[in-house]
């Protein structure tokens, strides 16, 4: 599947269709359809981490670019998934249908996950058993 970030496009037709958010249709029946995890990663977010869950609200179809309070475009995801994924979206070929477009999401998610701890190594550089011999005593207790 080929992935492509996109910072404009029309929203897809499965995006603005059913009900909208509600009282009737709120936070809590989003949180049961989606059996309360992540779509991305599928973490369980029903675990109460020192006191803060880490769920939140996503809309699959970016409300920067157009996309609206639809059921369908509102998801479940952690907190790292939903800063991840921010508001790209995938290449539009992967928008036929809901189910295809979550998975181009994740695809989307994993290559920015890999980019950022690319970066992230570079910037700390060598570990320091990468760097001094084992031999060196100065260093041995520290490696």
């Amino acid at each position: 599947m080929s992935i492509k970030k996109t910072l404009y496009s029309p929203v897809p037709d499965w995006a603005k269709s059913g009900p909208k958010k509600s009282s009737q249709y709120g936070w809590e029946w989003i949180v049961l359809r989606d059996i309360k995890r992540c779509v991305y990663c599928l973490k369980d977010l029903s675990v109460n981490i020192d006191g803060i869950l880490s769920i939140t609200q996503d809309h699959l179809f970016p409300t920067s670019l157009g996309g609206e309070e639809y059921l369908a475009n509102i998801v479940t995801a952690c907190i790292i998934c939903n800063r991840l994924k921010g508001h790209s979206t995938p290449d539009p070929k992967n928008w036929k249908s809901r189910k295809t477009y979550i998975q181009a999401c994740r695809e989307l998610i994993d290559i920015e996950r890999e980019a950022r701890i690319k970066r992230f190594k570079k910037y700390i550089g060598p570990r320091p058993s990468e760097v001094f011999d084992s031999k060196d005593s100065f260093h041995q207790g520290y490696l």
